[in-house]
């Protein structure tokens, strides 16, 4: 699915830079330049964050007779939160659905989670690192060009802040 709801973004930004969270994004590859827009317009490189990592997967691939690949899109959306709940729903991280449209976001608890929890494993390890070509198309393109000096990481990270977040499949 898409992700460009700058809120969240920044929320999931402070969580991993404040309290040393970590934090992965698996995005839908089809749909990860608008997710770098967003980054842009926040002046935030996502392979700058420490903490968060963002990675893409695609849909099934589907040869017709014809000899055209077709590509399909991943849909799942759900959000891991601390091991133990699972948010799920027809939400999509964005700025409409957060202010204008009308979706549902269901929070789960107890065994479910552990089948979410295999799913966020198993989609993680079909996903990729962002493409270093297409990063450096948007540098190519200055669309990075004022994250030359970024701003450090805080040094205080304790064993008991590093509490696990998990933002997966949006």
């Amino acid at each position: 699915d898409v992700f460009t709801d700058i809120d969240i973004f920044r929320d999931l930004q402070e969580i991993s830079r404040k309290q040393g969270v970590a934090v992965y994004i698996l995005l839908d590859q089809a749909l990860l330049s608008q997710f770098l827009d967003m980054c842009m317009d926040l002046k935030v490189h996502p392979e700058q964050e420490k903490l968060m990592t963002v990675r893409t997967i695609t849909g099934n691939t589907y040869y017709a007779r014809s000899g055209t690949k077709i590509v399909g899109q991943v849909h799942e959306k759900f959000t891991l939160i601390d091991g133990i709940r699972v948010a799920t729903g027809s939400y999509s991280f964005t700025w409409t659905d957060g202010k204008l449209n009308s979706s549902n976001l269901v929070i789960l608890s107890g065994q479910v989670v552990e089948h979410f929890d295999l799913e966020f494993r198993i989609l993680y390890a079909q996903s990729k690192p962002i493409s270093s070509k297409l990063l450096s198309n948007f540098r190519i393109s200055g669309k990075f060009d004022h994250l030359i000096d970024p701003k450090p990481l805080p040094k205080e990270l304790t064993l008991g802040s590093l509490l696990r977040l998990r933002l997966a499949r949006l």
